[in-house]
């Protein structure tokens, strides 16, 4: 296997990538989004950071690229630290640039041989975070490391890539900063973790269960046409709807 193996780039629209990491373990396997623009590149997350994603990228793209961050976790924020032009959510910032272990949830004793350092809360995770070694041996990896911000973002904030606008908003609940991008032209959103397929996770020690619940209500009322998660495959407004119902009811909502 070489470094460029490790990552697994699937095309799901024209001048679209989904990247994931196919030999990290299921809770830590999320999504990077690459977009090619008319006047730049957007890169949204990061993934793990255990081999290095900025070489993966195609020469075009780190050229003229912008890396947004929907949030600090481990699995989004890891590769961050490899790129020039980084962009965080304004609640996290702080953390993100510091690699703030209760941000980014990769505590001590966290690497590719064990999960047991991730501050997930009760009952800790077990095993290895890969589930076959990667290319370089990750030597010494710990998890994210500090990140020199370019800016932060919040609420009203905007990413223009020149033929495509994307308007931040703010979903917090599964960390206290999380944040999409809404393109209003075509309806899609990349919600980071704020809704994917599988169960949403809302029990670590900065999950805020309220703020949750009203970002599922706010997803639910927009109207869009394709939702790009942080972990597994883009679903339709029917599966977004079921998801947030879901999980409203299950709240009591």
């Amino acid at each position: 296997m070489t470094r460029s193996d490790w990552f697994r780039f699937t095309e799901t629209a024209p001048g679209v990538w989904r990247i994931d990491e196919p030999h990290v373990s299921e809770f830590m396997q999320a999504n990077a989004w690459l977009i090619r623009g008319r006047d730049r590149w957007l890169l949204v997350d990061t993934l793990n950071g255990i081999e290095r994603l900025s070489d993966a990228l195609p020469a075009e793209a780190r050229a003229n690229l912008a890396v947004v961050l929907t949030h600090g976790h481990a699995d989004h924020a890891g590769s961050a630290h490899e790129f020039s032009c980084v962009l965080a959510p304004a609640v996290e910032a702080e953390g993100i640039a510091a690699a703030d272990p209760m941000v980014t949830l990769a505590g001590p004793g966290y690497g590719i041989a064990s999960l047991a350092g991730l501050i997930v809360g009760p009952p800790r995770l077990s095993g290895a975070l890969v589930t076959a070694a990667p290319p370089s041996g990750a030597p010494g990896f710990t998890g994210p490391r500090p990140v020199a911000l370019s800016g932060t973002l919040a609420e009203g904030d905007g990413i223009d890539l020149g033929d495509r606008h994307f308007a931040v908003l703010e979903l917090p609940g599964h960390s206290p900063g999380s944040i999409g991008l809404w393109d209003t032209a075509s309806g899609i959103l990349i919600a980071g973790d704020a809704i994917y397929e599988g169960g949403l996770v809302d029990d670590l020690h900065h999950s805020d269960r309220a703020a949750y619940r009203q970002t599922m209500e706010r997803v639910i009322a927009l109207p869009v046409s394709q939702v790009w998660p942080g972990h597994g495959a883009e679903f339709g407004p029917t599966r977004l709807r079921e998801i947030a119902q879901g999980y409203l009811d299950a709240a009591g909502a």
